[in-house]
Formats: C-alpha cells, structure tokens, sequence
C-alpha cells in the first residue's frame, strides 16, 4: 500500500461464471489507488455459499491485511457487492457472513443495487430491508439493500480523470496499480454520458465490469461508518500518524516493510 493511501474499500461484481473484485485506496485530498483488480472463475452461488462459511478464496481475500510501505497493516473497511446477478444468493452471503466469527468476517458488507437516477446520492441515508416474515414485518437483522447512485459515481470518476490530464503522476488524484491489465483500462472507459439521454450508455460489444467495480468500491468509502468524503483534516492526520509515523522512511515497492 503506497504512502498517503490510507483507508481500504472493496467491490464485489457477480457475473454468471465468475465473481469480480476491486481494491480501492483513499486519502487526504480526494486521492484515489487502484490498488487490486481480481478474477475469481468458477460458479458464484458455491463461491458465495462457501464465503457465507468463511471459506473460499473470496472469503479470504475479504479479511486479508494488507502491509503498507511503513510496516503497519490495513484491512478492507467496507465492501459493496452487487445484487444484480444470482440476487438471493448474493443475500444469503450477506446475512450469513454477518454471524460469522470476528477473524473471518468482512467489515460493514454491504448488498447494493444501481440506481441510474440523474443527481442521485452516491449513496443514500438509509438502506432498504429485503427480509420480511410471512405477515410483511421486517426481520431483525435481515439483509438491507443500498441503493447506489451510479451516474453520480460515474461522473465523479470521470471528473476526476479530466483533471488529472494536464498533472504529473505525483499529483493526480487516481493513481492505477502498473499491474492492472490493458482491458482493465478499455472496461474503465467502457461508458459514455449521452447529454441527450441524460445518462451513461454503454459502448457497443465493450465490457464494462472495472467501472461497476469502481462505483460499488466507491459506494463501499461512503458507507456511514467509513465516510471517507466527510473525513476532517484532524481525521486525516490521526490515521496518518497511527499508519505512517512521523520519521518513519518508507520502504521502496518489492522490499520488506520495516517491522
């Protein structure tokens, strides 16, 4: 984990042979990191009932610490996964992986669905229940689904990109992982804004799970226990000096962060 990346949120897309996930860095200044961008083949509703056991490469990957340059480890804060695919499974891992042991349960696992609304919250107040009894009562403890305000993420990322255009790599506010394939890059860019329509459209015979991973990972930063965009200077500077401790140098990528 690179220097000034200080907070960790993941993205989780369900497709119907795979599971797709996304690490996403933030810091102080609205700094982004790309930091991981993984491919799990197989089928998704053994992976998700595997996980729901906190077994699984996916469970794993959810509670995995990850070192940073100055030797201090980070772990996902939050991880938004979409129900647009193989839904109930999706719940079920949800609800199941909240009754699972502190070592192996994901921090604030989220259930999340688009919402392609012009001017929507990146994410809303309040969640929706989706378990409820015969009699129509929500059931404690159920699984809540967000709704997630895609166009506004969207636009937010693509902001953001404009402005890097014209700065030095130091100073851009995304900084991409140089592991991070080509089609990675061609999935990114997959979408346009249609002024016309008022949304994004996607491009034709162009796959587009890298933008979705970026908004459910972003989605994930806002939760109401993380909220990295309300974050104070004094919130910054406490992480800052509880993960990269004044006087302390910074090990170079590929060497053993200090102890």
């Amino acid at each position: 984990i690179p220097p000034g990346c200080l907070v960790l949120t993941g993205g989780i897309d369900v497709q119907g042979d795979r599971l797709e996930l996304k690490l996403l860095g933030h810091g102080r200044g609205r700094r982004m990191w790309i930091l991981d961008y993984v491919v799990l083949p197989g089928n998704p509703p053994r992976m998700l009932e595997a996980a729901g056991r906190g077994e699984g490469p996916l469970a794993d990957y959810l509670v995995t610490t990850f070192a940073n340059r100055f030797g201090r480890e980070l772990r996902i804060e939050a991880t938004a996964i979409d129900t647009g695919h193989h839904t109930q499974d999706v719940y079920n891992f949800v609800r199941a992986a909240r009754q699972l042991p502190a070592a192996r349960r994901p921090r604030r696992l989220m259930a999340v669905k688009g919402a392609n609304a012009p001017g929507k919250p990146v994410l809303p107040g309040r969640p929706q229940p989706q378990d409820v009894n015969w009699r129509g009562k929500v059931i404690r403890r159920g699984v809540m689904l967000w709704m997630v305000g895609t166009d506004t993420a969207k636009s937010m990322l693509f902001d953001r990109l404009k402005s890097d255009a014209e700065l030095e790599p130091a100073a851009r506010l995304v900084h991409f992982s140089k592991d991070l394939p080509e089609d990675y890059y061609l999935q990114l860019t997959a979408e346009r804004f249609d002024p016309e329509k008022n949304k994004w459209v996607k491009l034709r015979n162009r796959r587009n799970e890298a933008l979705d991973l970026w908004v459910y990972s972003t989605a994930a930063a806002y939760h109401p226990e993380v909220r990295v965009q309300a974050l104070r200077p004094r919130d910054w500077q406490y992480l800052e000096q509880l993960l990269e401790p004044p006087g302390a140098v910074p090990t170079e990528p590929g060497q053993t962060p200090p102890p």
